[in-house]
């Protein structure tokens, strides 16, 4: 795979919104690239670097560029880290990153080894650790690199599911804590905290999901929901409880009824028939002094009357009027407890109305067990009034009244706790809010499933720990088989042997055996060669600037042959590698250049850039005639912005400039009839034959002589072609004091003339220079 083009160049350096001229050649196998300093070459020589690098070039804002391969794939600044080119590129970035003892005295020079011999096992092991490390190419991994790429994907997807989980519960509990709508920091009077958080809902949700907590029961719940929004109330007076008899009324009434009158003189009739004696009774009182019955309108006699008063004598009525007495006041007492007990619900607290409830229904029972037991002693009163004569057992009912004087105190403790629990609202208030904030975490724990949620995030975090540790221990293990094959590569390589040669290209090529590189241990204990630069066995300090461009150079060509690139056959890129050298230099530079690579076929394809023309002369021997493999280009800057153009043929033609102006003039000198396509010639003929006259006359005369003097010379005896001659060079090549030359048009039969004299004279004068001009312009 080889290079195309540079489609596109913006924002680096002099490249502004460059686009490839399709009307140049596209690169070819060896592509040689002139242009002066500062024209751009080094910049097209970092976008390689780039490449080989994988790395984008430094202190440029928004680079741009796009490459076109022979494939028709692109590599631009957005896909270097994913490209596969095998790229070198000599230049001074290759110089900073490798022979930084070149600009810092005070550092190293990056060692590079050469394949060692007798090394087949050694071999055979890296070629299977090789296997089983497999490419890290993107999209084209395999081995151990393919491995671990399905590793972190694992682990990465485990991280995300993990991340996913664990992020939504805590947009949920985030909601529950903070939402606007429902969460609980903005129902501050239900809840109570209006500075409620995340961090507090799950404080909150771990008491809720611990063993000991139990749900709110509806009626629970209901009543924390009164308790929140309950106000102070006025306090309560207690309950007066009421004296109770029934103990005195026992005694009594056992004693009335156990009393005994005489039965004597006493109407037999009578004392078996109580509905009758009371009805007697009355009579006596409503007829006492009449001598008629005002029921039956018979007489009453005196006997009647005192049979009447010897039966109801003074002791009956006493026993009667006692009797009587006591079921008045029974009944009065009866009276008193039926009477309804006022008891307002709404000065009491809800907490307390079950128990208010629970009194009334209570003492509303014992009050009619009560009353019961006091009709009980007045129906056996009542009894014994029937009897008065005899004697009758009493029986006792029940007395309650120790049960229901409790039952009134009892309630005036719940006043009592009514009355204090003003003193404590604030408090059970915020108790009641905490409840119902718990319980509402509860329900919202249940809405989610968070417990179940918990331990499935807990299996994802499992899962995605594993993962990471797989592809850790995958990692590792990579490391170490590529840490095994360095290993190998070390007692494969020879470090001593890159020394060696870029010593022996120093040598050779440049007869340069006053500095050399030398491979040394870095000390403090690394396992590692470094590279020094030795003059007379000390570190050499002070280089001139042509030492370090040999050096580097060497460097370079010698890094080709190292492990990384000897089964390879990369792009090649030199950006002028001949700075500060002298002639003799620069030729061996080509050399080592044309013998090592070109000769070689070491390579894909080469670029080779200079801004020396001596230099580009060498390389284009680099070519055949004709030759597809090899093309030129050069390099243009215009004010701010360069350009990338076909090489012209004058730099292109021919080896010298002197060989173009000579086929400039013999065209001119065989030019039958001047039309547009050949009037260009007459135009700079001027300036072409002055220039080629002063190098022709200086090779020919060397000396001090005036040039009008030489050109007589060259000319011989007749004066006028060296005046003619002289007129044209100076006329037409130069417009200044003579301005009116401007205005008209070229005399093209003086020029005609002119040249046909120059060819002529070369011709006649110096044959073989002649023939041999004719042969280098083809």
């Amino acid at each position: 795979m080889i290079i195309k083009k540079f489609s596109k160049i913006n924002n680096l350096a002099v490249f502004s919104n460059y686009n490839w001229d399709n009307s140049i050649p596209e690169f070819t196998k060896i592509n040689i690239i002139y242009g002066r300093n500062y024209s751009g070459k080094t910049t097209l020589s970092r976008i390689l670097r780039a490449v080989e690098t994988r790395l984008l070039p430094d202190r440029y804002e928004n680079p741009n560029f796009e490459i076109s391969l022979d494939d028709g794939s692109i590599i631009s600044n957005t896909t270097i880290t994913a490209n596969s080119l095998d790229v070198r590129v000599f230049n001074e970035d290759f110089v900073r990153s490798n022979l930084r003892f070149l600009i810092d005295p005070d550092s190293g020079i990056e060692p590079f080894a050469i394949l060692g011999l007798d090394n087949a096992e050694i071999e055979k092991a890296i070629s299977a650790l090789e296997l089983e490390i497999g490419s890290d190419i993107e999209k084209s991994e395999t081995g151990l690199h393919e491995q671990l790429k399905d590793k972190k994907k694992t682990s990465q997807d485990a991280t995300t599911a993990h991340s996913l989980a664990s992020s939504e519960l805590e947009r949920k509990l985030s909601d529950k804590a903070t939402n606007r709508q429902t969460g609980i920091k903005y129902n501050p009077e239900r809840f109570g905290d209006q500075n409620y958080t995340i961090a507090k809902v799950k404080t909150d949700i771990a008491d809720v999901t611990s063993v000991s907590y139990v749900n709110l029961t509806k009626a629970q719940k209901a009543e924390h929901e009164k308790t929140i929004i309950e106000q102070p109330k006025d306090k309560i007076a207690e309950i007066v409880v009421s004296n109770l008899y029934i103990a005195e009324y026992l005694d009594k009434s056992a004693g009335l009824l156990s009393r005994k009158i005489g039965a004597s003189n006493k109407l037999i009739e009578l004392l078996h028939d109580a509905a009758l004696n009371e009805w007697v009774k009355k009579g006596q009182t409503l007829l006492d002094g009449k001598d008629v019955c005002a029921f039956c309108g018979n007489s009453i006699s005196s006997k009647r009357w005192a049979e009447i008063n010897t039966h109801f004598d003074e002791e009956s009525k006493k026993l009667d009027a006692e009797i009587d007495e006591l079921i008045s006041v029974i009944n009065s007492e009866i009276g008193r407890l039926q009477q309804p007990v006022s008891i307002d619900k709404t000065q009491y607290y809800s907490k307390y109305h079950p128990e208010i409830d629970s009194f009334i229904t209570a003492r509303t029972q014992a009050i009619s067990d009560y009353c019961a037991a006091l009709n009980n002693i007045i129906v056996q009163l009542n009894q014994k009034k029937t009897q008065i004569t005899v004697e009758i057992a009493f029986t006792a009912p029940t007395d309650n009244s120790a049960a229901l004087i409790t039952l009134h105190n009892n309630f005036n403790e719940i006043v009592k706790e009514s009355n204090d629990y003003t003193t404590k609202l604030s408090t059970a208030k915020k108790d009641a809010q905490k409840t119902l904030r718990l319980q509402e975490v509860a329900d919202f724990c249940s809405t989610i499933d968070y417990t179940n949620e918990i331990a499935r995030i807990a299996s994802l975090k499992a899962v995605s720990d594993n993962a990471t540790q797989e592809e850790k221990n995958m990692q590792t293990f990579l490391n170490r088989k590529i840490a095994e094959k360095q290993a190998k590569l070390r007692q494969l390589n020879d470090e001593e042997e890159g020394a060696r040669r870029v010593n022996a290209y120093l040598n050779d090529y440049f007869g340069h055996n006053f500095v050399s590189l030398e491979a040394e241990n870095v000390p403090a204990g690394e396992n590692r060669i470094r590279f020094r630069i030795m003059r007379n066995d000390k570190p050499a300090y002070n280089l001139s600037e042509g030492e370090c461009s040999l050096i580097a150079f060497c460097y370079f060509m010698a890094k080709l042959d190292d492990v990384n690139t000897q089964t390879k056959k990369p792009i090649i890129w030199i950006d002028d590698p001949i700075s500060s050298l002298d002639g003799n230099h620069v030729f061996f530079i080509y050399s080592l250049l044309r013998v090592k690579l070109v000769e070689a076929n070491q390579f894909e394809q080469l670029f080779v850039s200079t801004h020396n023309l001596d230099f580009l002369k060498y390389l284009k021997r680099l070519g055949k005639d004709n030759d597809k493999n090899i093309r030129y280009y050069i390099v243009q800057r215009i004010d701010t912005t360069s350009n990338i153009s076909e090489m012209p043929n004058y730099l292109k033609k021919y080896v010298t400039e002197f060989n173009y102006l000579f086929n400039e003039i013999l065209k001119c000198s065989e030019i039958s009839t001047i039309d547009d396509s050949n009037y260009t010639s007459f135009y700079n003929f001027g300036n072409n034959s002055r220039k080629f006259l002063e190098i022709l006359m200086f090779y020919n005369y060397p000396d001090d002589t005036k040039q009008l003097d030489k050109l007589e010379k060259f000319f011989g005896t007749d004066r006028v072609p060296a005046v003619l001659t002289d007129r044209i060079n100076n006329e037409y090549s130069h417009l200044c004091g003579v301005f009116e030359r401007g205005e008209v048009p070229t005399e093209v039969p003086e020029m005609l003339k002119t040249a046909k004299l120059i060819i002529e004279t070369m011709e006649k004068k110096n044959l073989e220079q002649y023939l041999s001009l004719i042969k280098s312009i083809g």
